[in-house]
């Protein structure tokens, strides 16, 4: 809804966003909201960092492996709204109510 809105929103032009919902997941939560909402019943499995970080470096080149080195680094950083200001900037830009994650992926798959 942010992208459609920045369509039509002359104000919008050239900035930048920091998009984020009303909390903070972690990985192996978002995979298992995904799994719930996907009625999937396969166990989530811990693959600690320093393997996959090893397996990335190895067959990360290859198109089926399923992470990437950049992946990898980004997830080793976090990926969340950091500063309260950018989450003001945005909610002044956007008439949108946040959403937990769950809700959209939830609406997503039906």
């Amino acid at each position: 809804q942010t992208i459609l809105q920045s369509l039509t929103k002359p104000d919008s032009i050239g900035m930048i966003y920091e998009i984020g919902g009303p909390e903070k997941i972690t990985y192996r939560e978002l995979v298992l909201v995904i799994a719930h909402a996907m009625h999937t019943k396969k166990p989530a499995v811990h693959i600690p960092f320093w393997f996959i970080t090893s397996l990335a470096r190895v067959l990360g080149g290859f198109s089926w492996f399923p992470i990437t080195n950049d992946e990898i680094a980004m997830l080793r950083g976090g990926n969340y709204v950091r500063e309260p200001k950018e989450d003001e900037k945005w909610r002044e830009a956007f008439d949108l109510p946040l959403k937990r994650f769950s809700e959209c992926v939830e609406k997503a798959l039906t």
